[in-house]
């Protein structure tokens, strides 16, 4: 029974051995371009501007940017192979008081908590030329989701599903 078991494992070695020279490596694919990821903001959220603050609406823009980039790098640009994604973040709403606003109100507490969330359109381009309009937004609809929350956790979460529809080729979730 021993010798049998060599025999077959030298069998399944040379095999091994054999298969692995006889595959040829395939030529490298080189790595595709990135994709061009560009965001803006609503007229309505730039009139919220003194509301909201700069600062956080620049780090709601780096953060979509962001996520939206790293979703197509991590999916090879995604079903439609996007070569291009035009976003506007038409609305975002704080699940905690921003800066300026805790600056403007000095009672204001960051234990304070509001329903959140952002409404995200835009267009995607695919290697095929094709635009296909997109629209995504996630509110929370209870206080319960926001217990643990930071200050855009609804926002975040709405930038997250539109990553996800842009690799996923679903542009319109609502």
């Amino acid at each position: 029974m021993q010798r049998r078991t060599l025999v077959s494992a030298a069998v399944i070695a040379a095999v091994g051995l054999t298969a692995s020279v006889a595959v040829a490596d395939p030529a490298p694919v080189p790595p595709a371009a990135p994709t061009e990821v560009t965001v803006s903001l609503s007229a309505a959220l730039l009139a919220k501007k003194d509301e909201i603050g700069e600062r956080d609406l620049a780090e709601l823009r780096s953060d979509l940017k962001d996520t939206v980039t790293r979703a197509l790098a991590r999916h090879q640009g995604g079903a439609l192979h996007a070569t291009k994604v035009a976003l506007v973040i038409e609305d975002a709403k704080p699940n905690r008081p921003t800066f300026a606003e805790m600056a403007r109100r000095p009672g204001l507490s960051m234990q304070s908590i509001s329903l959140g969330g952002a409404k995200v359109t835009g267009q995607v381009t695919g290697a095929d030329g094709k635009v296909s309009p997109l629209s995504v937004s996630y509110y929370s609809t209870t206080l319960y989701d926001v217990i643990a929350a930071a200050t855009w956790s609804d926002a975040y979460r709405a930038f997250d599903r539109v990553g996800d529809a842009v690799v996923s080729g679903r542009l319109d979730q609502r």
